[in-house]
């Protein structure tokens, strides 16, 4: 039996969790997997963060746009790689101390160590191009490049709405043929610091886990509303540059965000 869920309002007493409706939905989901969790692999268990809540509710947090299986990718998120398959796989590899300036290798960990905060719009589509695009271009370069390129170019200059999702090539399609101005979080929060180009412009918002563990208020609630797309910024200097290849690309991209701006 749950603990009862206490209201702190005069006393009272809630209903039992277990009478909620919406958790007895995904209870029932959960028991189902549960029964041949080995075939699975993994386990089910109920996530705080949406105890009692409506089945789909999550749906809001999920950006990214599937891709039609039956369509062919775009020519340009099309590329060539090669791959050393004899090497053997860690058991875990964590990037941020591999590429962290010892041995050799390029000190890039402060821009793989960013977390960015999308706030309450669905554009984890972009985020996820903009800090993986960061991170290769700082090794790519052993570490000289070593800056945020924006989540704001990518979310709203390669759609007209990234609020609303995207599709994960989008970002690399659009980094391959535009390239992306620098740009860092909220406020200039976050290990690269601020005075670069395009900062994203929505309030940092708590996202996982019980209210209290950081200062910022949960999505949808005073503080951290619901976010509609703006139009992309050009109050940047941005250029367009037209690039193919990957040394092509790395110049194009480099030239661009190698300044900072105020």
């Amino acid at each position: 039996m749950l603990a009862l869920v206490l209201t702190g309002v005069l006393g009272k007493v809630a209903h039992p969790l277990e009478e909620n409706p919406h958790w007895i939905a995904r209870e029932k989901i959960i028991q189902e997997h549960n029964k041949n969790w080995q075939k699975h692999g993994w386990k089910m268990h109920h996530n705080g963060r949406f105890l009692g809540e409506p089945l789909g509710s999550e749906k809001v947090l999920l950006g990214a746009i599937l891709r039609d299986d039956t369509m062919p990718l775009p020519v340009d998120a099309i590329v060539n790689a090669k791959y050393n398959l004899t090497d053997d796989i860690p058991t875990d590899f964590d990037s941020k101390s591999w590429w962290d300036g010892s041995d050799g290798r390029p000190d890039c960990s402060s821009i793989i160590g960013d977390i960015r905060d999308q706030s309450d719009c669905g554009c984890c589509w972009a985020f996820g191009g903009a800090s993986a695009a960061s991170d290769r271009l700082c090794i790519a370069t052993n570490g000289d490049t070593k800056v945020p390129l924006s989540s704001t170019d990518l979310c709203f200059c390669a759609s007209d709405d990234g609020c609303d999702g995207g599709m994960l090539y989008t970002s690399w399609s659009y980094i391959k043929r535009e390239g992306l101005v620098t740009g860092g979080q909220q406020n200039n929060t976050g290990a690269p610091g601020g005075g670069w180009c395009s900062k994203f412009p929505m309030p940092h918002c708590h996202h996982h886990g019980p209210v209290g563990n950081d200062p910022y208020p949960s999505e949808g609630t005073t503080g951290c509303p619901s976010q509609s797309s703006p139009s992309c910024p050009k109050k940047t200097g941005r250029a367009t540059n037209t690039a193919s290849g990957e040394q092509s690309i790395l110049d194009s991209t480099t030239t661009r965000t190698s300044n900072k701006a105020s």
